[in-house]
């Protein structure tokens, strides 16, 4: 089953590092989705020709844009995001170090993993480098 998602459309479609103008953008924008995969971009007019009898999905206004990337994030510190307002080291000291040091406990670490994981997803990012603990366990 083929399906159409309809929504203002932003891809690069060619190496945004090694060619100029690689973001390409369409206001009434469509993605085809062809057995979980995106079979095509483009015009959401052009797509619908396309496919003609493919299931719409309208997402607008909503903006559809590709996976994003994380170059730098720790999975252990997930739960610790929101205690800003101090120095790095009161930081580290009071919330992050006693996070980390629960990893030891797998039961632990594979409920924040998981809820890291999701709050990747949930957020649009598709790929990560992400930072572990230095416990086998996590």
């Amino acid at each position: 089953m083929k399906k159409l998602l309809r929504a203002h459309v932003f891809h690069t479609p060619r190496n945004p590092f090694a060619t100029d103008r690689a973001l390409r953008s369409f206001w009434d924008g469509g993605v085809a989705i062809e057995d979980g995969r995106i079979a095509a971009t483009g015009s959401f007019a052009t797509l619908r020709r396309r496919y003609p009898s493919g299931e719409v999905t309208d997402l607008r206004p909503g903006i559809l844009l590709p996976g994003l990337v994380d170059a730098h994030v720790h999975y252990p510190q997930v739960r610790g995001m929101g205690a800003m307002g101090l120095r790095l080291t009161e930081w580290l000291e009071r919330h992050i170090l006693p996070m980390e040091t629960r990893m030891s406990d797998p039961e632990w670490a594979s409920e924040v993993a998981q809820e890291f994981f999701r709050a990747l997803l949930r957020n649009g990012t598709t790929c990560c480098l992400a930072f572990g603990a230095h416990f086998q366990e996590s």
